[in-house]
Parts: structure tokens; sequence; C-alpha cells
């Protein structure tokens, strides 16, 4: 029996363990700005935060060079590093002018403008205008807590087959086991 539930319980934290370390992998950038078919991933790097602890990092883009008419949503960052967010259904077979944005008490800066083309294939005609879904600040709570949640429901269901008390109760024994033999030594001296 308490193979069975030892064998249960490992498998558990397993599947916990490669579930948590796919919704990590889901928060890493790519390398650079790239298209998936109508969505892009737009990538920048914040490499000073100007002096202060915050930053919002953001890009603009649009359709003709000079003229960002669309903002993605705003991410807060402590720290320099690399960030990336998704725009979705975007016109197919378009170029898209973009620039990277950050703000902070200082006021905003922006980057170089780069241009990236979405793909050609199953272009629809009358297609709506670009709607922007991508790692707001709810998905980015999201993604943060799921690795935590996993790891607690695995503690709960780990505690079910193994209850805390019984995990105390062996430390217990185990401190007491090491005062002896150190007890013991002591005396043998």
């Amino acid at each position: 029996m308490k193979k069975t539930i030892l064998i249960i319980s490992t498998l558990i934290s397993s599947a916990l363990f490669l579930i948590s370390n796919s919704a990590l992998a889901q928060d890493t950038c790519p390398e650079k700005t790239k298209v998936e078919g109508r969505n892009i991933i737009f990538v920048g790097e914040v490499v000073d935060m100007g002096g202060d602890e915050k930053a919002v990092a953001f890009f603009e883009y649009g359709t003709s060079s000079g003229k960002y008419t669309q903002r993605t949503q705003e991410i807060t960052l402590d720290k320099p590093q690399k960030y990336c967010i998704k725009v979705e259904n975007l016109e197919p077979c378009t170029t898209y002018y973009y620039r990277a944005g950050m703000r902070n008490k200082a006021g905003e800066s922006f980057g170089a403008e780069k241009e990236i083309k979405t793909e050609c294939q199953g272009q629809v005609l009358g297609t709506t205008t670009p709607t922007q879904i991508g790692t707001g600040i709810l998905d980015g709570i999201f993604n943060s807590l799921l690795p935590i949640l996993i790891i607690v429901f695995g503690l709960i269901l780990f505690s079910l087959f193994f209850p805390i008390e019984k995990y105390f109760a062996l430390i217990k024994e185990k401190i007491v086991q090491k005062s002896l033999r150190e007890k013991i030594k002591k005396y043998q001296k």
C-alpha cells in the first residue's frame, strides 16, 4: 500500500513539474520580433531604467512609416530586461512599422523604427481592422501565478497521501536521534 501511494505521489509530482515547466516556457520571449501568421510577437529590451525603480514598456505600430496608429498594452518592469508583447489578428500580407517604447519619470523614449510583414497565406477579403490581444496585466499575473498554483495544488495532493503531522513527527524523531548520537559520542570520550 505504501509503495502504491509513493508511486502515485511521484507520478503526480512529475506531472505537476512538467506542467509548471511548460507554463514557464510560454513566458520566454523569442530571440527577436517574429510573425506567426497574422500575429506578431514584438520583442524589445529595456537596458537602463533611467534611475527609476519601475518603467513601463510597450510598442507602437502602424502601416505607414513614422505613423504609429496603434499601441500595445503596457508592461511594468522593475529591472532592465527583455520583454515581449503579442498582437493578434492583424491584417494579412501587410507591412507593419513599429518601435519599442519606454516610459519612466523622465517621460517616454523610443527605439529605432523597424518593419515586419505579416504572412500572406490564408488572406481573407473583407477582414476587420486589427485587434490587440496579448500578454496583458491579467495574463501576466496568471502566467506568474500558474507555477505557484500548481505547486500549491501538488502540496495539497501530497498532504492527502502523506499528512504533515507525520512529516513533522519524522523530523522531530531525526533531531532526537541526532541529539542522542551526539550525547553518546560525548560520553564515550
